[in-house]
């Protein structure tokens, strides 16, 4: 007998496993596995086609969710360049801002703190933003930087309140700023956008350190750019 589209065995047990793409490639594909509770290939070909026929009705009801609520490839470069622009001269800001203070100056390395920043928000962008950090995923995805520097940015993450909804309430400002409205279909995928604009914007800072000022006396800190690293504190004492 044929094999069953779309099934695996699991066991004894015959699943039913299909994997969607929905609009954008930017969006993660989605994966539906159920078990067909049988393992004769007789009765799990009908309820594979069952299924099947199902999953087909959910990815045309969530493509027309995407397409009417979803952001677009041009809407999504436009939200990238703009947190992009925003960031980096926030972070450029804030970089000056450790400089110019003899406490923060003496525990403070600006290329290290940058790369903490690049380091977090990459890796948010691959796993989703994880409040509470564990060891294991320090050490998988913070490798760029040491066991010290981990630690420090774990705690960091940890002791940040409400840094998932923060993060949210950024992204729904950052949309509205460029004349996106937000909603439940496109705030996932615009805050990956923002996330992956926030590391891009410290990488740059990094290679551009050479041109960042060292002090900016007079400018109070009511005047740094919207871009919130303040949702994260500087990966150093503040004091």
């Amino acid at each position: 007998m044929p094999a069953v589209p779309n099934t695996f065995a699991r066991g004894r047990t015959l699943w039913w496993r299909r994997t969607l793409c929905l609009g954008t490639s930017d969006l993660h594909p989605i994966t539906f596995q159920i078990s067909l509770l049988t393992r004769e290939l007789s009765i799990a070909r009908g309820r594979a086609a069952a299924m099947t026929a199902y999953s087909e009705t959910i990815r045309m009801s969530l493509d027309s969710r995407v397409e009417q609520d979803g952001l677009t490839n041009v809407q999504i470069r436009q939200l990238f360049a703009h947190e992009l622009r925003a960031y980096r001269d926030a972070l450029a800001h804030e970089a000056a801002r450790w400089q110019a203070d003899p406490r923060l100056r003496r525990v403070s390395t600006t290329d290290r703190d940058l790369l903490a920043f690049q380091t977090l928000w990459a890796a948010f962008a691959r796993t989703g933003v994880v409040a509470m950090p564990s060891w294991e995923y320090a050490a998988t995805n913070f490798a760029e930087l040491d066991d010290e520097e981990r630690s420090r940015l774990r705690q960091l993450v940890r002791d940040t309140p409400d840094l998932t909804t923060s993060i949210n309430k950024e992204t729904v400002a950052a949309l509205e700023a460029v004349g996106i409205a937000p909603t439940a279909t496109n705030l996932p995928l615009a805050v990956r956008t923002i996330l992956r604009a926030r590391a891009a914007a410290a990488e740059a800072c990094r290679a551009a350190l050479d041109e960042v000022p060292v002090s900016l006396p007079g400018t109070p800190d009511h005047a740094f750019p919207r871009a919130t690293v303040s949702t994260i504190a500087p990966p150093h004492p503040a004091s």
